[in-house]
């Protein structure tokens, strides 16, 4: 985890990420530390998202428009790259599930 990576981080001289340009130390902990927050970010719309029966896709453009998109400016193929990302949190909240002529619906257990 993120966590887990900037907790051993403070113990090393360097920080070498597999991809992407090189930084120092002090810009690589930013950067982990802004990835922290914004996963912390997702994980709460998603759940917000979830007060009502909603699909997975419904659950995405939900996100989206709370960051500032207009349903409008939201492409299908956003919505369907976005969907893996809301599928793995939604996975791990307490969600119930139901099956609908609309596809699969999830809430937030109540």
């Amino acid at each position: 985890s993120l966590a887990k990576i900037k907790e051993v981080s403070n113990s090393v001289e360097g920080i070498v990420i597999s991809h992407g340009p090189l930084y120092d130390k002090r810009k690589m902990l930013d950067l982990i530390e802004f990835n922290i927050n914004y996963g912390q970010k997702l994980v709460n719309r998603v759940r917000d998202s979830l007060s009502d029966w909603v699909t997975s896709q419904q659950v995405v453009v939900k996100v989206m428009e709370g960051m500032g998109k207009k349903v409008e400016e939201i492409s299908p193929t956003s919505i369907i790259m976005n969907e893996r990302t809301a599928l793995s949190i939604i996975n791990g909240l307490n969600v119930d599930i139901i099956t609908t002529i609309d596809g699969v619906k999830f809430r937030l257990h109540h």
